[in-house]
């Protein structure tokens, strides 16, 4: 499939690219800009004459038109757009996707009314200049003769935290108290899901011939958006103020622009909060206002992986983490955020649908490094052995290992290799795969490795008679023994690591929202035993317990911290208890016992 896109380097033309590049399209981009194209695609000047593409139009499939929904010059660039939709009906291009405003109505009903696609429009000759050129291009690409498929979608204002207009918005809120004029409620979309349904309006069989609105499902008064990007700029400026950080219950209003067209035609529904985006936005300008000297730098009080973050700096850039269960839970959290702080994550994980997701999520959004996923089952050491093998051809430096993947089991249960399976993949998988990679960690020069322990270690003290748990099985019990033996490893690891320039820790992130009891039928197993009221109080005990929990996202930054923060330069061996320097169970500090588990491990998998 062939697509030519316009804007190739604006707010809208530049993700779609990158969505169409990665569905193995060929595209062209249309801009005046000195950009270089990325891999895959090619970039062109609009022409000198309107609507003269040549060569650039044939047997193209979609043409997309994309300035009305970014920042571009409009008023510069009409007669080319308009030209670009005349060239692309007689080239015999096979859809042509507009984007269109939705200042195209009528002033008056945007502010009081939802409006459908039927109207009521803005008069002719009335309005601003986007309103203009939007009625413009949509008449064009009604009455243009010929057989080429037509699509417009009308979009509120679109915010991301490279969309210059919307910085433009909030910093002029925030500087100079200017709140939009004859706008009672705000309905917006994100740059990246509008992009999405950029893709589909180019392929969906449905859409041909129709106008559709794209936007959120709600809008939200005026005042209160105000109000929540000043609340906003409090939270990111004055970290000591605890009482600024809950965001207040705001009213929604109805929306202004109906959207069931969108979900009926496209299948498309925005899932994106708005408030997600103010905040975005809101981060984005503070941290412009900081680089301006506007604001004072950022005292650092945070861990430095969150101050990275804050601060949108790339302190991994250039690195490798490889990263295991990296598409649920903790293990995905954490690789979003190395990723996001410029690592290469190679995420391993059994299940290649949500791989896929994984390393699709990063490709797609700017915000983080491309990454790579391999599946894995590392309760097998043949596995293991094959990844390793792999990881050390394809990267001769490995920065970063977070060996994060674990697993409760409901029944007791014997891998391939004849070990219970919790063992397996809690402990022995990372003593060997951390010991397989021992030559791309030393020669990253200073490289960590992360062990994800669990607070399930404190009472499960690791039973060398009994490894596999064959003399008696309960869940919980082998779950926290086999994490008391991977702490135990590492602390064996850690002293020999002394003088490598490799370093190992471990942490407990604490008790996670996971669903780890859930995705393993122990939940299920449990309920089985239980009549309907233990069953309904064993279910409000749960529910109150996740109440207790913390997301896997602010798990993912303790991990995370500990993998690249400066503060653990010259540490080896460290516990730690979420962000906090800590110590494990007493029996993990038992050498005799740590040695003797080592050499168990070392029998049982053939790496010493």
């Amino acid at each position: 499939m062939r697509a030519l896109v316009s804007d190739a380097d604006g707010l809208i033309g530049k993700r779609i690219i990158s969505r169409l590049l990665a569905a193995k399209w060929e595209v062209t981009g249309v801009t005046d800009a000195q950009t270089e194209a990325p891999e895959g695609a090619k970039f062109r000047a609009w022409p000198k004459k309107p609507g003269s593409f040549g060569a650039s139009l044939k047997d193209v499939d979609v043409v997309y038109v994309t300035e009305l929904a970014g920042d571009a010059d409009l008023e510069e660039k009409q007669e080319h757009l308009s030209g670009l939709i005349r060239a692309s009906a007689k080239a015999g291009v096979g859809r042509l996707v507009l984007l269109s405003s939705a200042e195209i109505y009528d002033p008056t009903a945007l502010r009081n009314l939802t409006l459908y696609e039927t109207g009521p429009f803005a008069a002719e000759g009335t309005g601003g200049l986007r309103c203009r050129v939007a009625a413009a291009l949509e008449g064009d690409l009604r009455e243009i003769p010929g057989d080429m498929e037509r699509v417009a979608l009308r979009v509120p204002m679109v915010l991301a935290p490279d969309s210059s207009g919307a910085i433009t918005l909030v910093r002029g809120i925030l500087d100079d108290g200017a709140v939009p004029a004859d706008t009672p409620r705000f309905q917006t979309i994100d740059a990246d899901e509008l992009a999405d349904a950029c893709v589909i309006a180019g392929t969906s069989d449905q859409a041909s011939g129709h106008a559709i609105n794209l936007a959120g499902a709600v809008s939200v008064p005026t005042y209160c958006i105000v109000e929540e990007i000043h609340r906003l700029a409090e939270v990111f400026t004055d970290q000591h103020n605890g009482e600024v950080r809950i965001r207040p219950e705001h009213p929604i209003s109805s929306p202004i622009l109906a959207a069931g067209k969108a979900a009926q035609i496209l299948g498309f529904t925005p899932k994106k909060s708005q408030w997600v985006n103010i905040a975005e936005l809101v981060q984005a300008v503070v941290h412009q206002k900081r680089a301006d000297g506007a604001l004072p730098a950022i005292v650092p009080i945070m861990p430095a992986a969150l101050m990275a973050v804050e601060k949108r700096e790339k302190p991994l850039a250039g690195k490798v983490a490889v990263v295991t269960g990296a598409t649920f839970g903790i293990g995905r959290a954490s690789a979003l955020l190395l990723s996001r702080l410029g690592a290469k994550v190679v995420g391993i994980a059994r299940t290649e649908d949500a791989g896929a997701a994984l390393v699709d999520e990063l490709k797609r959004e700017a915000k983080f490094t491309e990454g790579e996923f391999i599946a894995a089952d590392l309760s097998s050491q043949k596995t293991i052995r094959d990844l390793a093998e792999a990881l050390c051809a394809d990267y001769p430096k490995i920065d970063i290992l977070v060996n994060n993947a674990g697993a409760a089991y409901a029944a007791h249960e014997l891998t391939e290799d004849g070990v219970e399976k919790s063992f397996a993949l809690n402990t022995l998988a990372p003593f060997m795969l951390t010991q397989l990679l021992a030559e791309p960690l030393k020669s990253a020069g200073a490289s960590r490795i992360v062990s994800v322990s669990s607070g399930a270690h404190e009472n499960a003290p690791i039973d060398l008679s009994d490894l596999h748990s064959a003399k008696s099985y309960m869940p919980f019990d082998a779950y926290g023994k086999s994490k008391s033996g991977l702490v135990m490893f590492t602390y064996c690891l850690a002293s020999q690591l002394n003088g490598t320039g490799v370093s190992i820790h471990a942490v407990d992130p604490s008790t996670v929202r996971t669903e780890i009891a859930a995705r393993n039928g122990l939940e299920e197993k449990l309920s089985k035993d239980l009549g309907p009221q233990e069953q309904q109080r064993e279910q409000t005990r749960i529910d109150r317990e996740r109440m207790q929990m913390i997301s896997p996202e602010e798990a993912a930054s303790y991990v995370v911290n500990l993998a690249m923060a400066p503060d653990y330069e010259g540490e080896n061996g460290l516990y730690l208890s979420k962000g906090e320097i800590a110590r494990s169970a007493d029996a993990t500090y038992d050498e005799a016992t740590a040695w003797k588990l080592w050499d168990e491990c070392a029998k049982l998998t053939g790496v010493s």
